[in-house]
């Protein structure tokens, strides 16, 4: 029987952050709570269902099955920002390393004291 504790986890996490109790969470999402217990104690069950409470919750089915975690609202348009300058970097052919010495260079400009290469 597969197990993935991570991911019964992170759906207890939705479901108790909603406020519902197995029973009610159970009914919505028209599953038995004694099977959605077992699958927040890491029982995994088919692609369906798991589509099925990601749906329910509201949220991609990548939060439940990757390692990835949910970037909060707040933080997305920062987020789209950063990658935005950095796809821009990369399509003008600028290094990580071209990158920082911008950096240093600005901050030379607005005379801010840059670190000692021997601290």
């Amino acid at each position: 029987m597969p197990n993935d504790k991570r991911m019964g986890l992170k759906i207890r996490a939705l479901r108790e952050e909603r406020g519902l109790s197995l029973r009610d969470a159970g009914t919505q999402l028209g599953l038995d709570y004694s099977y959605l217990g077992r699958v927040e104690r890491g029982f995994v069950p088919s692609m369906k269902v798991i589509q099925s409470i990601a749906n329910f919750y509201n949220v991609d089915i990548t939060v439940l099955v990757g390692n990835e975690m949910e970037v909060p609202e707040l933080l997305k348009p920062h987020i789209q920002k950063w990658f935005s300058v950095i796809k821009e970097s990369e399509q003008r052919g600028y290094t990580p390393e071209d990158i920082s010495k911008i950096l240093d260079t600005l901050d030379a400009i607005k005379g801010k004291k840059l670190p000692d290469e021997n601290e």
